[in-house]
This record gives C-alpha cells, structure tokens and sequence, in this order.
C-alpha cells in the first residue's frame, strides 16, 4: 500500500480493516499541518506487465490513533476513512497483515514489500546484519526513498519489523516486539486485527 502525505510519498501497511501502520516520520508534516492524508492499494504490476493504479483511500476524521516519535519508535497508527481489508479482490477479500514479535538472528533471511521512489510494489531481499540494534534490527535489504513505513517480513512470511532507514550500507526496521510491547503497555493492543 502507498502512503501520499503532504510531502510526499512513503509506504505503509494495513493492520486491521480500517487501520494501516507506517512511520510516524511519514505523517509527522500532517499532524503539524493539522491535514490528512490518503492511501493507495493495489498499486502493482500484473503478470502481464499493466500497472494497476489501484483503489485510493483518504484518512478518517480522526485518523491519529497511536504513535511513537522518529527517536523512539518511529511508527504511527491510522485510521482510514473505509474498511478496505473486506474488499472483495482477485482470490478473495483483500484483508491486512498481522505484527508478531520475533527473535531475529544473524544472517537470517529477510524481505521488504515497498514502494521504492513512489513506484508500483516490490519485494527486495537481504539478510539480518545486527539482530539487535536497540529498538531497531539492522539488515541488508536493499531500499530506496518511499519505501519508509514498508512491513519487514520473515521467509515464513510474518511482519516481524517496519521499515524505518536506508542507508549507503545498510538499512533499520524498528523491530514490531518493541511496537507490540509499547501498545501493550498503553493498553491499545486491541488496535491490531
């Protein structure tokens, strides 16, 4: 899923029906500019080579449920203005990805769907470089801009991280143990799907 903020374009995924996580990075110029923003599905390339411009979707009213500034965890909750996760899609009813919280180790394997510069969705590769960077997992997936609030899957397929910076040799994600953890604390754990 695309994210298009005020300044940009970032990515982000869905986490219950009508709620969809990033950065809080990404939608740190909305909050100050008091604006909302809009998402796009489906934003893909097809087997055969079209570009599926996707369905859009803006933000609720009150779209800011949960965040955590860039120097800490670096990640935001919103709401959506529709419950996009029971569209009905090719093969089903499009429904979101859910967080879990995962012991990485090194040399594990793992992947980023993102947005890279704004373009259709991609899969980028690497591996884990430093399990444990604080908040963060370090790792050698390669990323470009637009891809910040991307989900970090395992080869199992399980959100384990949110993609948070790239760098010239490696990238972060905020590992989704401390997110989970955070929004228990905060008693706001019934947020995810």
């Amino acid at each position: 899923m695309r994210l298009i903020t005020i300044e940009g374009f970032a990515s982000g995924f869905l986490i219950a029906p009508d709620v969809i996580m990033t950065n809080f990075h990404v939608v740190e110029p909305l909050i100050q500019m008091k604006r909302r923003g809009a998402v796009r599905f489906d934003y893909e390339v097809s087997s055969d080579g079209a570009i599926n411009r996707g369905r859009s979707c803006n933000f609720a009213e009150d779209w800011l449920l949960a965040s955590s500034p860039v120097d800490q965890l670096d990640f935001a909750l919103v709401r959506l203005s529709e419950t996009v996760g029971d569209d009905v899609v090719p093969n089903g009813i499009r429904c979101f990805l859910k967080p879990v919280g995962h012991n990485f180790v090194i040399d594990e394997p793992l992947i980023v769907l993102q947005h890279p510069q704004a373009k259709p969705l991609k899969l980028a590769f690497g591996t884990v470089m430093a399990p444990e960077d604080g908040e963060r997992v370090t790792y050698t997936v390669n990323t470009e801009g637009g891809s910040s609030g991307s989900p970090c899957l395992t080869t199992a397929l399980e959100v384990v991280a949110l993609h948070h910076w790239g760098g010239p040799k490696h990238n972060r994600g905020v590992r989704m143990s401390r997110i989970l953890a955070h929004l228990e604390s905060l008693q706001l754990s019934n947020l995810l799907g």
